[in-house]
């Protein structure tokens, strides 16, 4: 059988907010990293240690210190606020915009790509289109672009299918777009 003559794979589920903050946090943290991301906690430290550092040699060091210090706090509170809300405003944001989330979403993976079906909506993603595909004990995630991802959970999909959906995922990708099974993290 040839793959444009592989039955199509078709998952049903309904969307749930928890569940899309989970995806949210799991794809930001298999995320490809760029040189930005690698370099904030640097530039942050690099930063306070500027902004405090006057402090040790002016005479009046601990007004000064008092001075900066909402400054910092502020600062400190912006980076570990996004982290953390990030993933709850973005399930809020579907829940309030996107119809398709009340009715739920079908995954179709067929030889042409994944297709996302929803009660007003149709997304489709080529395979060529598609960056990598990851399995995690929760998710399929498949990423069509380095920070950005589409994801199938595993709630979806029957226990008998996932090794079909393996074996289908190994015949239409590249291995080295390709992270499942025991190799996931």
């Amino acid at each position: 059988m040839t793959d444009s003559e592989l039955p199509p794979l078709t998952f049903p589920a309904s969307w749930d907010a928890s569940e899309h903050r989970r995806a949210a946090r799991t794809v930001y943290k298999l995320r490809v990293r760029s040189w930005w991301d690698r370099l904030r906690l640097p530039f942050f430290v690099l930063w306070l240690a500027i902004v405090i550092t006057p402090g040790f040699f002016l005479p009046d060091g601990w007004s000064y210190l008092w001075s900066v210090s909402p400054w910092v706090a502020l600062a400190f509170l912006w980076l570990v606020s996004w982290a953390l809300l990030w993933p709850r405003l973005s399930a809020r944001n579907v829940a309030k915009n996107d119809p398709d989330a009340r009715a739920g979403y079908t995954r179709v993976i067929d030889a042409t790509g994944l297709h996302l079906h929803g009660a007003t909506s149709r997304v489709s993603l080529t395979w060529e289109r598609i960056h990598r595909v990851v399995e995690t004990p929760e998710f399929f995630l498949f990423y069509f672009g380095p920070k950005i991802a589409y994801y199938l959970p595993k709630r979806a999909v029957p226990p008998d299918c996932v090794e079909p959906l393996r074996e289908r995922l190994r015949q239409l990708l590249a291995p080295s777009k390709l992270t499942l099974g025991a190799n996931a993290s």
